[in-house]
């Protein structure tokens, strides 16, 4: 392996992001159009989106919101409108005209859609829907605050609306809100105890915390309830996949599998499994069919990246890494793998950029700092001079040690590189002055040949 892909190989971070349910319509049940996140033992990331929407944020202006984002424990200035089991009738009118409204959405007319799902989500019966895909449609815009204020009037005009809790907790644990995440789902928990989905969507904030058992306990207690809820069967699948007990996370899928045979998830997370199994042919294969069942499937198109980089295959690498950016434009994840398929295609100064977009989404990436500093290191790129290249090694590994504290290991070889990166500049500088010097020697011999052969030539006209 490369020095880059023995520290961080190509990698599917163990994070749950922007996770959630697709464009949702009135026939839908709330747990069809819910879809979490991919993991596996490193890295990747979650965001479901809106089929074709287009025209996002700058990365400065997605930050300003991010940072913009509301506490979860804000005091709300409206009582729910609607009472736990209260039937809401969704009439033709309101069906269709959600339905125009996402297909303004899919053929890329996002101020159609936009404008359509606003007049919409202030309907009493119906309302909802169009707020939760408006939630959707900021999110994948990187509009994090206004996600967040269309996912909680989602739930303001139906709090038994489980895909936006889910979307809502998955976006406040993307920006590193655990605490808020964990205030909303035990509030809706808590208010609507008798719906289990919503206890499922509550397991999110445990599996980002590592609580692998207490999600396990937890999604029993569900089932025992609700023995046909899928979203609680997919967590529990999910601990049991990061604790390696990949039979018995098999075995749950199958079952899920049985109740519903169209969720991509399912496929994703068989995936995984055959991944740990070292079957990559068939991990493969799943992820193919994920990304049959749902088009736009972020994780599905970085992980199949992951094996086709592992299979030596860089351009199908790239390609799908490219897709996974598409669905989901702040997925560094995403960005860290296409730089090191690029570096395995040896176009350095695109895996350069790729490199330096994901630290434009996180500035403190470890993985990018320490995959950037390499490429410095060993990559001879174009229009940049060898000293100050390596110059730019150092500064990035040290920034890599710098962002990773107490938790770097001790076997880490950053230390290392960075005293090579000095000890390749100091020969640098020796073969520049041994160059300077024999140009100066050669342009002296040239100027004293010249002399005598115009000494000479003096010569030959005195005679």
């Amino acid at each position: 392996m490369s020095r880059t892909q023995r520290k961080h190989a190509i990698v599917w971070l163990l994070c749950l992001a922007l996770g959630g349910a697709a464009c949702s319509t009135p026939e839908q049940k709330p747990d069809e159009t819910q879809e979490q996140v991919a993991e596996k033992p490193e890295q990747s990331a979650s965001k479901e989106v809106p089929p074709e929407v287009v025209d996002g944020q700058s990365d400065e202006q997605a930050q300003q919101e991010a940072e913009a984002l509301p506490q979860a424990d804000e005091p709300e200035e409206q009582a729910p409108e609607r009472k736990p089991g209260e039937k809401i009738v969704i009439d033709s009118d309101f069906k269709s005209d959600l339905a125009d409204a996402l297909e303004a959405a899919k053929d890329g007319d996002r101020d159609a859609a936009v404008s359509e799902l606003q007049s919409l989500a202030d309907r009493r019966n119906g309302g909802f829907l169009a707020a939760f895909n408006l939630g959707v449609l900021y999110e994948h815009e990187g509009d994090y605050r206004k996600a967040a204020q269309r996912y909680s009037q989602a739930l303001q005009k139906n709090p038994d609306f489980s895909p936006a809790l889910l979307n809502l907790v998955r976006l406040y644990l993307r920006l590193d809100q655990p605490r808020d995440a964990e205030k909303l789902a035990r509030k809706y928990t808590n208010d609507r105890p008798e719906n289990m989905d919503h206890r499922a969507v509550a397991l999110q904030v445990d599996l980002h915390e590592g609580k692998y058992e207490e999600v396990i306990r937890k999604a029993k207690q569900i089932l025992r309830r609700d023995e046909k809820n899928v979203e609680s069967m997919l967590a529990m699948a999910e601990a049991n996949i990061q604790l390696e007990r990949a039979e018995l996370a098999e075995a749950i899928l199958d079952r899920a599998h049985e109740l519903r045979p169209e969720r991509a998830e399912i496929y994703f997370k068989y995936a995984k499994i055959r991944s740990q199994e070292e079957k990559l042919s068939d991990a493969i294969s799943l992820l193919e069919q994920a990304l049959q069942k749902r088009v736009n499937f972020p994780e599905a198109h970085n992980n199949l990246g992951v094996l086709y980089h592992e299979a030596g295959d860089y351009n199908a690498a790239v390609k799908e890494f490219r897709a996974a950016i598409g669905d989901y434009p702040d997925f560094k994840e995403a960005y860290l793998n296409l730089g090191n398929s690029l570096k395995g295609l040896q176009k350095y100064k695109k895996a350069e950029k790729a490199f330096t977009k994901a630290l434009e989404i996180d500035a403190d990436y470890g993985d990018a700092l320490f995959n950037l500093g390499v490429l410095y290191l060993d990559s001879d790129i174009e229009g940049i001079d060898k000293i100050a290249q390596l110059n730019k090694s150092i500064e990035y590994l040290t920034k890599y040690k710098n962002a990773a504290g107490g938790r770097i290991e001790k076997d880490d070889p950053a230390g290392k590189y960075i005293a090579e990166a000095r000890k390749t500049i100091e020969v640098e500088k020796q073969r520049q002055e041994m160059m300077r010097q024999a140009q100066m020697q050669a342009e002296d011999d040239s100027g004293d040949e010249s002399s005598e052969s115009s000494d000479g030539s003096e010569s030959a006209d005195g005679q």
